[in-house]
């Protein structure tokens, strides 16, 4: 037995003996203990030096810790003092502790979410006497952006053997990085001093001040700042353990608003209880005027002034009210009238309890009114009488019926738009707005029925595509909640009446239920459009069917991002176009709707329009696509277009082209995945029209045009450029073809870069377009947004030719083109009937950019050559310009120049270099002779010579110029310049 003593005895030292070297040997508590005490709570650290002394004393310098979410804390020294006798009392006494990190990074988002069911509670009972705490920099980074700190300081200071006497604190960088552009720039300072009340209790003045200097995109709060969120006031705290809040003021006050106040006073006993006042100091409402211009108003006028109060005991309800009161209340909208018309008088009331041992709510009191005092109101809000709620699990139930009701008017549509939608998308004005409802509480159903009503309202805007006048528009609505979580909207209708239709133009019924505890639900509506009136109320509708109607009809039940399904069936009954003289015609367009984990598809969209029995229009088309990763497909079989639908259609499009003959059919379709689209299309079809304007008619006559495609592009900044198939040919009615293009092998090259291209695939492959009389002004509107059908006239005859072959490395292209009848009609070119021959040929440089070999364009104009341009590759690493020019021809072709040139020969020489960092350096030579000019300020120049000749620097345009010499001589005497230089951000030697 007392060898076995003598062992155990043995065995205890050592593990003691084990334990303080782990603890107290400084070398193994820094090289070993620390790092194993981090590793157990999933860091990795390691110090400089760390001890422990006997005497409780803790000491930590230059320590770095990481954790596997790239958090990392580098604390500079530590310093933890404590009683070692307090240890014994449970609870421990921090004599002195000071902590100074260089850098704290914390990566908190994506942590476990805290669970309410958790019973666990926390509790730190300890005492400290002494404290600092610094922080140099820190950030501390969350789901939706980053806390960015700096210059971090607190201290505990002062000792009365139960807290500190005074603690303060600051923070000279507090900001904000958010997502998007999000910044919020801010200091905080705070201070905490105790003293004696005189009655044997403590008394804390609290001081609270938060900077805020810099908001970016958050609105509406970046319009008022600077500002400044205070918190001032005093505590007490009684030798018995109460709490009393006594003169504690909360303030803020922004840039350009009136500051706002609010008093706070209340009690905390250790019974117990508790109260909480809150008076709001007069306020006025200028405030909220600033900080919601963004959202259409101007300003708002008036003052608001009230109190919130509650009070509570552990074993008893909560109980509140809030009553505000308003006085002279107008908002003035940016657009329309002020609302209410005189400034009135607002109020607001409500009262209730909580019950947290019932889950009971009880709702005592609402009551809420706007308007003149003895008058009808503008806004009037109630509750009929008091009920309890049950706040279960499953659903909300009430003990007693109540009723809620609303009414609004005189407030316009135009104030209430901005708030819903932004102006750049709509704006609206007028819309005089009337509402009324109720929601009737029973049992767990909560049944609402209302009715909306605008008149004289004008909106416009890109989520209209035009200007909307509406005379009038009625929404009368019903619905319930008959569980919690669940919607149900049993029937709303919507009527319209625009200007210039019938008794009622549009009209539309919805239905729908939505489950929001499954995420999902049902929709269903029809409707029904006169189209009489429409063009005249909607300037969008220009080239929709001046009379017939339409209806359409839709379903949609299940999600908008998992799965769903549905169908839309639109039908035109008695439509006609503008100037159609033939019967009314009719079509139909319908499809299934799904959603398959994201993916949208439209299945067999049936197209179909026919007049009196006879086809008009037969297609189908799918559709399917990813939205959320912009891929998918889409497919359209056209089997017929015929020209008695598609002639008035495009007579309104291009009114000043007569339209005899326009039909098709074929098929198209398009790929998109990952960063490639593709194209696949056939087209057969005929057209028959005179263009041009009147005395130069351009008549278009093709009895035939076939035309096949089979290509595929890169969408991003790299990728390839694949033509597998390629072939157009249209035909005159003599059987000559207007245009003829063919293909003769998968045409392949690859996009590097922007800019840069290299031949790809296996063989030489040629493309090849010849134009016979082709009409230019057909896609014009495509190429210039301001021009129209006849902007520019004339027939195109020549060739272009593309050919590559990847084996030699070998990309070019060539032109050759001449066109007898060129006239332009755009806002700066205003050209008259031109011979113009255009040919044109580039190929790949070097660097892999395609580059210029040589471009000649040569213009007559009334028989005089007028312009003639030589653009060719030089000799050194760069183009050769040479070119000639008829000023007075020119002063008439461009309006710019007319006001100021009127004669005169221009004669020009250039040599531009290679860009290198997109800059290119171009050196030019320029004769000018017998100038007629006129220029503002210094009057008439007759049979001015001019030379000039110096070097331009040209990134986006003109960056600087150099070695400028010039000499000018004319009547009104000579003029010599040597050496002129000047810079963009600089000035003129």
């Amino acid at each position: 037995m007392i060898k076995f003593g003598k062992s155990l005895f043995t065995i205890l030292m050592a593990i003691l003996g084990v334990v303080a070297t782990l603890v107290f040997e400084p070398h193994v508590f820094c090289g070993v203990t620390l790092p194993i005490g981090a590793r157990i709570i999933g860091w990795k650290a390691k110090a400089e030096s760390a001890r422990i002394t006997f005497l409780g004393k803790v000491e930590i310098r230059h320590l770095e810790a990481v954790d596997p979410k790239k958090s990392r804390i580098a604390l500079d020294s530590g310093l933890l003092e404590i009683n070692p006798s307090s240890l014994f009392s449970g609870i421990p006494e921090i004599i002195q502790l000071r902590l100074k990190f260089g850098l704290v990074d914390l990566e908190l988002s994506g942590g476990p979410k805290p669970t309410s069911n958790s019973s666990m509670s926390w509790k730190f009972p300890l005492t400290l006497r002494e404290a600092s705490f610094q922080i140099t920099e820190g950030r501390l980074r969350v789901d939706k952006g980053a806390w960015i700190l700096g210059g971090v300081q607190a201290e505990a200071q002062g000792w009365d053997g139960r807290t500190p006497k005074e603690i303060t604190g600051k923070i000279a960088r507090l900001d904000w990085n958010g997502p998007d552009q999000q910044e919020v720039g801010s200091v905080v300072s705070w201070s905490a001093k105790k003293s004696s009340d005189n009655h044997g209790g403590d008394q804390w003045d609290l001081n609270l001040t938060t900077d805020v200097t810099k908001v970016v995109d958050l609105a509406p709060m970046e319009l008022v700042v600077p500002c400044r969120l205070g918190i001032k006031g005093r505590v007490n705290m009684s030798s018995s353990g109460d709490w009393t809040l006594k003169e504690l003021r909360s303030s803020w006050e922004g840039v350009g608003v009136a500051p706002i106040g609010i008093h706070i006073n209340g009690a905390f006993q250790k019974s117990g209880e508790w109260t909480a006042n809150l008076n709001l100091e007069p306020l006025s409402l200028g405030m909220f005027g600033t900080l919601f211009q963004s959202r259409g108003i101007k300003s708002m006028e008036g003052n608001l002034a009230g109190a919130i109060n509650v009070n509570g005991a552990t074993d008893r309800p909560i109980l509140g009210s809030m009553n505000l009161v308003g006085q002279g209340v107008q908002i003035l909208p940016s657009i329309g009238p002020s609302w209410p018309v005189r400034p009135s008088e607002f109020a607001f009331s409500t009262s209730g309890s909580w019950s947290a041992k019932d889950q009971t709510f009880r709702w005592d009191s609402l009551q809420s009114s706007l308007g003149a005092k003895g008058q009808s109101q503008d806004f009037t809000l109630s509750l009929n009488r008091p009920t309890v709620f049950h706040l279960g699990e499953k659903q909300i139930t009430s003990d007693d019926p109540a009723t809620v009701q609303w009414s609004l008017r005189g407030l316009e549509l135009a104030a209430l738009s901005p708030w819903l939608i932004s102006p750049k998308q709509l704006k609206v004005q007028g819309g005089q707005l009337s509402a009324s409802g109720q929601a009737n509480i029973q049992g767990a159903r909560v049944d609402v029925s209302g009715r909306l009503e605008s008149r004289a309202m004008n909106a416009g805007g890109a989520a209209l595509g035009g200007n909307l006048q509406i005379t009038s528009a009625t929404l009368d609505f019903r619905g319930n909640l008959p569980e919690k979580g669940k919607l149900k909207l049993e029937q709303a209708n919507l009527s319209v009446v625009w200007e210039g239709g019938q008794t009622v133009d549009l009209t539309a019924q919805l239905q729908g239920e939505w489950n929001a505890d499954k995420g999902d639900g049902w929709l269903m509506g029809d409707g029904s459009a006169g189209l009489a009136g429409l063009s005249k109320a909607w300037s969008g509708a220009q080239f929709w069917p001046e009379a017939g109607q339409a209806k359409l009809h839709f379903e949609y039940s299940g999600n908008l991002s998992d799965k769903g399904s549905g169908l839309v069936s639109l039908g035109l009954d008695g439509m006609r176009w503008p100037g159609d003289k033939e019967s009314p015609w009719e079509a139909k367009i319908s499809t299934e709707i799904k959603n398959e984990a994201g993916v949208w598809k439209l299945p067999q969209i049936s197209l179909l329009a026919d007049r009196g029995g006879t086809p008009l229009l037969e297609g189908q088309a799918d559709l399917n696509w990813n939205l959320n990763q912009g891929e998918g497909m889409a497919k359209l079989d056209l089997k017929r277009a015929e020209s008695a639908l598609m002639v008035p259609i495009l007579t309104i499009t291009t009114p000043a082209w007569k339209w005899e003959e326009a039909s098709a059919n074929g098929s198209f379709q398009f790929f998109r995945q990952k960063n490639e689209d593709e194209v696949i299309a056939k087209l057969h079809g005929a057209i028959k029209v005179e263009t041009g304007i009147p005395g130069h008619s351009r008549p278009v006559d093709f009895a035939s045009v076939d035309g096949a495609i089979q290509a595929s592009w890169p969408s991003g900044s790299s990728g390839k450029l694949l033509v597998d198939s390629f072939s157009l040919q249209a035909r005159h009615r003599d059987g000559s073809d207007a245009v003829l293009a063919a293909l003769d092998h998968p045409l392949w090259v690859e996009k590097k870069s922007s800019g840069e291209w290299k031949p790809a695939g296996k063989d030489a492959a040629s493309a090849s377009i010849q134009f016979h009389g082709w009409p230019m002004g057909l896609f014009t509107p495509l190429v210039f947004p301001d021009a129209s059908e006849s902007s520019v006239l004339g027939t195109v005859s020549g060739a272009v030719k593309i050919s590559s072959d990847p084996k030699r490395g070998i990309l070019s292209g060539e032109a050759d083109l001449q066109i007898p009848d060129l006239m332009v009609h755009l806002p700066r070119v205003e050209l008259p009937s031109n011979q113009v021959n255009l040919q044109v040929s580039v190929s790949l440089g070097s660097d892999q950019t395609l580059q210029i070999q040589k471009t000649e364009i040569l213009a007559q104009q009334s028989g005089m050559n007028w312009l003639t341009l030589t653009v060719e590759k030089s000799q050194h690493p760069g183009i050769l310009i040479l070119g000639k020019m008829d000023l007075a021809t020119a002063s008439k072709n461009f309006p710019d120049l007319t006001p100021y040139l009127s004669g005169g020969a221009l004669e020009i020489k250039a040599q531009a270099a290679d860009p290198r960092e997109d800059v290119r350096k171009i050196g030019y030579s320029i004769e000018v002779k017998k100038m007629q000019a006129q220029l503002p300020k210094i009057g008439a120049l007759n049979g001015v010579n001019l030379k000039s000749q110096g070097i331009l620097e040209w990134q986006g345009g003109l960056n600087s110029l150099s070695e400028v010499n010039l000499v000018a001589e004319g009547e009104m005497g000579n003029l010599e310049l040597q050496k002129v230089s000047w810079v963009k951000k600089g000035s003129i030697a």
